[in-house]
């Protein structure tokens, strides 16, 4: 269609596709003036009927001799669309199993069209009586884990249909996930790299959603995985930072005090301890932990400083208001609002600090 910018690619990844693959491309062919591409994950050769078809309709199929997963199809056609298509503005992924109207697949090119530097979604609705049980508590589910864990706010996180500029399939080549969770990865970066924009789409289940080759179990614990990592390291990080804490303190108050600990040298090894502790926390929080690493240093710095200062503020006068209304010790105080803070410290680094 002439409102489609001719620079958008169609990428349909496909394992033991059946005849609504070639039906989608029939509709979608004549109106579709950029590239298309579908990609043959390692599907069986009772398919090939279905992909010599494609070819007839012009399409470019590409193919893997093994089923590597959704996230190495999608790879696979980003890097062709990259090297071989110099001109490529973004892509439009769309799944093989009919899920995805064509109006909707146009829509969101569309969409993308208006937005390039986003990550466009097409967002089905989950609240109507023919949408699965588990599709309804999958989606539920991961919105509140997406939310909480990655600071992402979107309507449905397992959407097929989504709208890439190049920018951001350029950083997917890099993201080592090769399965379901490789779409996961993607609205992580995507909320840093210029923002998620949402279509509202038709949802469409055939079967309770038959055609889907998602395994409930080992898919969804590799897509948690995606959404623990960044607490993993979170945690890792504030350890590690912990413990060089308290050994650079042990090492001056030695190194100072010659044996016998002098109250000078205790707060000046307590000071410069605690200052070249929270200097590598920030480093590894920064580059590995959120890996922001495209945000402004000072501008982060700053905003690291001053919320930390905020945290031992908050730390001492927590403690001391819950000390005066309740009979509890100080020292059984401390660790549960210390660890109320270890939790808000991580949202509020990942939305504000580093974002």
């Amino acid at each position: 269609m002439a409102d489609i910018d001719n620079r958008i690619a169609l990428v349909i990844p496909a394992y033991e596709p059946s005849g609504r693959l070639a039906a989608l491309l029939e509709e979608l062919v004549l109106g579709w003036p950029g590239p298309i591409v579908v990609v043959d994950d390692g599907s069986s050769a009772s398919c090939s009927v279905v992909f010599d078809r494609a070819r007839a309709l012009g399409a470019t199929v590409l193919v893997h001799g093994l089923n590597r997963g959704k996230g190495a199809a999608l790879k696979t056609a980003f890097s062709y669309l990259l090297e071989q298509v110099p001109t490529v503005a973004g892509a439009v992924t769309a799944d093989a199993d009919g899920q995805h109207l064509p109006a909707d697949i146009r829509a969101v090119a569309r969409e993308l069209g208006l937005h390039q530097d986003s990550l466009v979604l097409g967002c089905r609705r989950f609240d109507g009586n023919g949408v699965p049980a588990r599709s309804k508590l999958g989606n539920n589910f991961m919105l509140g884990a997406m939310r909480v864990l990655c600071g992402v706010d979107v309507s449905d996180t397992q959407t097929g249909l989504r709208g890439l500029p190049a920018s951001l399939m350029r950083r997917m080549l890099a993201v080592v996930r090769d399965g379901y969770e490789f779409e996961t990865e993607m609205l992580v970066l995507a909320r840093r790299a210029g923002g998620i924009f949402e279509v509202p789409i038709t949802t469409v289940y055939e079967g309770d959603n038959g055609a889907s080759h998602f395994r409930p179990v080992v898919d969804s614990l590799r897509v948690l995985g995606v959404l623990f990592s960044a607490f993993a390291r979170y945690t890792l990080s504030s350890l590690c930072t912990s413990l060089l804490d308290w050994a650079l303190f042990s090492a001056l108050v030695l190194l100072w005090s010659h044996g016998v600990a002098t109250s000078a040298a205790i707060v000046w090894a307590t000071v410069v301890a605690r200052v070249v502790s929270a200097f590598v926390n920030y480093m590894l929080n920064r580059n590995i932990v959120f890996k922001a690493d495209n945000s402004s240093c000072s501008r982060s710095l700053c905003r690291y400083i001053a919320l930390c200062a905020a945290c031992m503020l908050a730390s001492a006068a927590l403690v001391l208001l819950i000390s005066v209304a309740l009979p509890i010790p100080v020292f059984i105080i401390k660790p549960f609002v210390d660890t109320a803070l270890f939790f808000a410290n991580y949202r509020i680094q990942q939305s504000w600090v580093f974002e």
